[in-house]
């Protein structure tokens, strides 16, 4: 379970406009008030169903500061009902084989579980219950306070997050939307068993939720199901919320902080206006235009050209319950505040006094259109945006009238706009830099259709997959080739993630420049990444720019050229990443931990390196070793969406040229783990956490790979919360968090465990872990726990494959790492013969000889 803050819903709901491609919406309201909104999508193998409450942490009234809306929502989500006990749900969730989670904000609670179609009807059965029968049982009331107490532990480690209220207190004085969403410790743990009780009778009624339900449904057999259910219950009168309304500064506000960090962060904030406002389209198309990717105003100026900010970016937040805001958030150095201030101000002084060009006007309407059909790929997706259009206007049709607005927004209306509110008079300033420390620091449904997948060879060796989905209205284009830690040394780590960086910045035509103004400017998106075994590169683009950007993105990446300018700029942005990495307890800490378990081999390294192996990598070495990465046998091409075969194939094939080098992969060696190890290692976070690691299996082993996923799914649930682990902690109130990986590499693999809890847990912790595991070594585990653990292997496996981006990779990784494009259909084979008796032999197999680190809080001198 997790809360969002309403910065991050309200980005994602101006993703904006267009319906909801290949699928068909109904819409309509039950007598007691409830809004249903029902989405046919035959092409999705998985169906979500989500309910929405409106009730957040502004609306808490009487409980405001508690967080009681989040403290209710771990309680509903899986929580005893008069229907079932906590145990039952957990054993209906797991044979749902999907995903479960809840999350609560500002404004509204939601629930959601993902499933196959054909359990669709427990999945609603579950969240009805959830909702409207929840006993708040004593035993779940106590355990929860306690796993809410140690995630308020933990965000006062997130800078990220610490930031993000610095500036809100900063910007509200009067508006509940200062509060943090899961509240202040010592408000919440004044919470008793009755205000909960109070607090959920009044707020968990049908006029104040919404439902939706997506994917390959029946809807006519659908809607009755919803009557029995949802619609049995009585209509009451909705609850009615009024909050202050936030005056406007009367002058400048400067707030500055000390973080334990290694980057500045600036906040620079004007008051705007509500969601309702017709304001709302010139100020995020301003958005847009002044901090919307690498070729935006303030990007160039100050990334590229002044080089005093690692990255900046905008955002237009306008709630529907108060003023909201234009903020441009800076990650800068220290000595360089005053004049990125100034800079960013003078940008802002241009948009006020001169109308922008048409040419950039169109840009970026184009990126955001571009934006919202790129980033709705999964049925999930597509369920939240409706019920942010329901929330917030009451019908599903919110980003359609969005869009006939936006289109229509002049350069004489963005002046106007960036006139009335850019008042710098009035400017709103949150700054955080580094903490000045001298002391040491240690470091049965309808059948689902497959999607059409076609795999070309070429005489070269160079294989081509084709995703054709004729009814799209975009293209993406991926080169995958093998790279990765394994093709690096301990002395060049990070030449990797530099070239990957690289790519899209030079080719020997055109420069960096001319490439990110013709792809931003088509609303596209081009970059390049690095993962522990391979490199590769993206494009997304819309279906009508194919014919002009697909040529260009081959040929930056076929004909990259990498200059000295271009490498010392991403250099000085990555040191700035490397540095970050220890400003989060968990990246720290698996950094720290990986070097100690893998020793010498390539996987103890980290994909973006050091800054002592970064330093000497120049221009000529990524030249270098670019070059040696372009071997056709070891690189994969995807195509997926709306495109032309023999175009596609005939573009492809004019840069095979390129393609003749020889890939020298990095020599490695299995890790031989042969006694336990145990370090307890200081640093400077307030909470305590643990890593575990045992030996593991590589991804060619298909065998041992999905018995050591059964492992997980017994232990820690799979990708998601769950198992014994998860269970047994969190019922004690031991951890927040506790997680199970099972890590495939080309040669070798490794299966972690790590946990986040405090020091007067940390014990326990390692004893219930290692209890647990010595169990699963001896003693068979229940039916019911086996078929709860296969149900949810398969569903991960399902899920996988529901989001586009995951199944172009995931097929293109198949081929590439094992030769055969329909891998995982051989993993679902598999997962149909496990037995119990796997999960001992595999257990005594694998899981011996810990290796553990134990990370304590630092004591302050």
């Amino acid at each position: 379970m997790k809360y969002l803050n309403h910065r991050i819903i309200f980005t994602f709901l101006m993703l904006l406009f267009t319906s909801i491609m290949q699928a068909t919406t109904t819409s309509y309201k039950l007598e007691n008030g409830l809004n249903v909104v029902l989405l046919h999508d035959p092409n999705t193998p998985i169906v979500s169903i989500k309910a929405v409450v409106r009730i957040g942490s502004i609306y808490e009234k009487e409980y405001l500061g508690t967080g009681i809306s989040h403290y209710l929502e771990h309680l509903v989500a899986g929580g005893s009902t008069q229907k079932h006990s906590e145990e039952e749900y957990k054993t209906i969730l797991s044979n749902l084989g999907g995903v479960s989670n809840a999350y609560t904000t500002t404004d509204h609670t939601a629930y959601f579980i993902n499933t196959t179609p054909e359990k669709i009807n427990t999945a609603l059965n579950t969240i009805y219950e959830w909702l409207f029968f929840n006993t708040l049982k004593r035993q779940e009331v106590d355990r929860e306070k306690k796993v809410i107490t140690r995630e308020i532990e933990k965000n006062q480690e997130s800078i990220s997050r610490r930031f993000y209220y610095l500036s809100q207190e900063n910007s509200y004085n009067d508006h509940p939307s200062r509060i943090p969403v899961i509240g202040y410790l010592d408000q919440f743990l004044q919470i008793e068993q009755k205000d909960l009780e109070k607090f959920y009778k009044q707020n968990y009624i049908a006029s104040n939720m919404t439902l939706i339900i997506g994917g390959n449904i029946d809807i006519d057999t659908l809607k009755p199901a919803i009557e029995s259910t949802f619609g049995s219950q009585p209509r009451k009168v909705k609850p009615t919320f009024t909050s202050p309304i936030e005056p406007l500064p009367f002058t400048k506000k400067t707030s500055k902080h000390e973080l334990k960090m290694n980057s500045t962060l600036i906040s620079l904030r004007f008051l705007t206006t509500d969601l309702y406002s017709d304001s709302l389209y010139a100020l995020d198309l301003l958005d847009y235009i002044l901090g919307n990717g690498t070729q935006s105003l303030l990007y160039k100026k100050l990334v590229d050209e002044l080089n005093l900010a690692f990255s900046i970016y905008t955002s237009s937040y306008t709630p529907a319950y108060t003023k909201g805001y234009f903020e441009i958030y800076i990650d800068t150095e220290e000595k360089n505040i005053n004049q990125a201030i100034d800079e960013t101000l003078k940008v802002i002084n241009i948009i006020k006094t001169k109308s922008l060009p048409k040419k950039i006007i169109e840009k970026a309407k184009k990126q955001k259109i571009a934006e919202n059909i790129l980033n709705i790929s999964s049925i999930e997706d597509k369920i939240s945006k409706i019920s942010m259009s329901m929330l917030y206007s009451q019908t599903p049709d919110f980003f359609d009238v969005y869009t006939n607005n936006f289109k229509k927004i002049t350069a004489k209306e963005l002046k106007q706009t960036a006139q009335k509110y850019f008042d710098t008079s009035k400017l709103i300033t949150t700054i955080a830099t580094p903490k000045k420390d001298t002391s040491k620091k240690t470091t049965k449904q309808k059948n689902i259709s497959k999607p059409i997948i076609k795999k070309i060879e070429l005489p070269n060796g160079l294989r081509i997959i084709l995703h054709p989905t004729p009814k799209e209205k975009f293209l993406k284009l991926q080169i995958l080739t093998k790279a990765g830690l394994l093709a690096e040394t301990k002395q060049n780590n990070g030449i990797g993630f530099l070239t990957a960086k690289l790519l899209g910045k030079g080719t020997s035509k055109y420069n960096k420049e001319k490439i990110q103004t013709t792809f931003e400017e088509n609303g596209a998106f081009v970059e390049g990444n690095l993962g522990n075994n391979t490199l590769y590169y993206t494009l997304e683009c819309l279906k009508e720019d194919t014919n002009q950007l697909a040529p260009l993105f081959f040929e930056t990446f076929f004909d990259a050229t990498f200059s000295k300018a271009n490498l010392a700029e991403e250099k000085r942005k990555l040191k700035n990443i490397i540095a970050q990495r220890n400003d989060d307890w968990y990246s720290y800490g698996n950094h720290i931990f990986k070097q100690e378990f893998w020793k010498t081999h390539p996987y103890s390294m980290t994909k973006v390196g050091e800054l002592n192996s970064i330093k000497n990598i120049t221009n000529t070495s990524i030249t270098t070793y670019f070059k040696s990465l372009q071997n056709p046998k070891n690189m994969i091409i995807s195509v997926y969406g709306s495109f032309n075969e023999t175009d596609i194939l005939k573009l492809i094939t004019s840069y095979q040229e390129h393609l003749t080098s020889k890939f020298n992969q990095h020599t490695t060696s299995k890790v031989a783990l042969t006694s336990s190890k145990t370090l307890d290692i200081n640093y400077k976070f307030g909470t305590t956490s643990l890593f575990m690691g045992f030996q593991g299996t590589a991804i060619t082993n298909p065998q041992e790979k999905t018995k050591l996923d059964l492992i997980d799914a017994i232990l820690s649930g799979m990708s998601y919360p769950g198992g014994r682990l998860h269970n047994k902690l969190r019922d004690k109130g031991y951890v927040y968090l506790v997680h199970g990986i099972n890590f495939n590499g080309i040669d070798t693999g490794a299966f972690y465990i790590y946990a986040l809890t405090n020091e007067q847990s940390i014990e326990d912790v390692k004893n219930i872990i290692t209890t647990e595991i010595e169990d699963i070594k001896r003693n068979p585990v229940s039916d019911e726990e086996f078929e709860e653990a296969i149900e949810r292997i398969k569903y991960h496996y399902k899920d996988q494959r529901s989001s586009i981006d995951n199944q172009i990779l995931l097929a293109a990784t198949n081929e590439l790492y094992t030769n055969n494009l329909n891998y995982s259909n051989i993993l679902e084979e598999i997962i149909e013969k496990l037995t119990k008796e796997d999960i001992i032999k595999t257990a005594k197999t694998y899981l011996n000889y810990p290796q553990t680190i134990v990370f304590h809080p630092q004591k302050e001198n």
